[in-house]
């Protein structure tokens, strides 16, 4: 990398531009960006973090490799920058290296999901599945990595095979093959807002794909893009509620979501309302009437998990 004067505001301005490529999907630019960024300022770790991750995204590894060893010369500690780089080297094939670098990174925060799904990777390439098992778990315990639980969930089915839980292993991949079928329901979704915008119906559909699979915070922005594009959508306003009252935190957002299910029900009697209802009810400790909506909703709702598994909860079934 050629000497520049250092500057370091000039810098980070373009590590933030880089950070926005990245979040975009356009890798070359956020290449372009970091580069630029550690050489105006070559004491900042973060530059070569994001330029290796980037240059790796794009199957550039020695460049990357070059990057992340630079940053973890200036920050020997920082678990970004470990991470970055046992995984490349894991990539590489470099598996002992990367082990003891994605440990190290593990032990310094061991709450980032990704890193921890890496670790269990070297471990079982390394022939210790039994190990990776209790890491695995703990990431699906603590839903770290809400946009990748069949992946996890995979590796965690491999793993308690290869060590000898046949029985854990068949329920697992069961899991993980609803979850990589609600996926594939997900990207289908997401190709018809892609063809058509400003289309309702298609937001409706990414909203209950999303929501099918888990993924409320989504869900919830897909339903409102839907109620704005047709504000008397009873199914969107129902599928906006009860993603509000699974995700509500406290008494004051239950009370939000329950109005909001309730303006919902005014539009049109909906699985998705009657079913934030039942939910709503069940956190507050009204068993009778959490079963009396769910069983309801049950009764509305054509094949859809999401809601079966919340009235299985409550003893109902079809």
């Amino acid at each position: 990398m050629e000497p520049a004067r250092r500057d370091p505001g000039r810098a980070a301005a373009l590590a933030r531009e880089g950070e926005e490529a990245r979040r975009l999907g356009d890798l070359d630019r956020a290449r372009e960006r970091f580069r630029e960024a550690a050489r105006l300022d070559p004491e900042a770790a973060g530059h070569f973090v994001g330029w290796g991750a980037a240059a790796r995204a794009l199957d550039r590894f020695p460049e990357a490799l070059e990057a992340l060893e630079r940053a973890r010369s200036l920050a020997a500690k920082d678990p970004r920058a470990l991470y970055e780089l046992g995984e490349t080297l894991r990539l590489l094939g470099r598996t002992k290296e990367s082990h003891e670098i994605l440990d190290e990174a593990f032990r310094l925060d061991p709450t980032k999901g990704a890193l921890a799904y890496s670790l269990a990777l070297s471990l079982a390439d390394l022939g210790r599945p039994a190990e990776a098992v209790p890491i695995l778990k703990d990431v699906l315990r603590r839903a770290a990595v809400p946009d990748a639980e069949a992946p996890v969930r995979f590796l965690l089915s491999r793993c308690l095979e290869d060590s000898g839980q046949a029985g854990e292993a068949r329920a697992e991949r069961a899991r993980f093959s609803r979850i990589a079928l609600l996926e594939a329901e997900v990207r289908k979704a997401a190709t018809l807002v892609e063809a058509d915008p400003e289309g309702a119906s298609a937001h409706l559909a990414l909203a209950a794909a999303l929501r099918r699979a888990g993924r409320l915070p989504e869900a919830h922005e897909s339903y409102l893009a839907c109620a704005r594009l047709d504000a008397r959508n009873a199914r969107a306003a129902g599928g906006a509620a009860l993603c509000r009252a699974l995700l509500a935190p406290g008494p004051e957002a239950l009370a939000e979501a329950e109005a909001q299910a309730r303006g919902a029900l005014a539009l049109g009697e909906t699985a998705e309302a009657r079913a934030a209802l039942g939910s709503i009810a069940g956190r507050r400790g009204d068993l009778s009437a959490s079963r009396e909506h769910l069983a309801r909703a049950l009764s509305l709702a054509a094949e859809d998990p999401h809601i079966e598994d919340l009235a299985g909860k409550a003893g109902l079934s079809r």
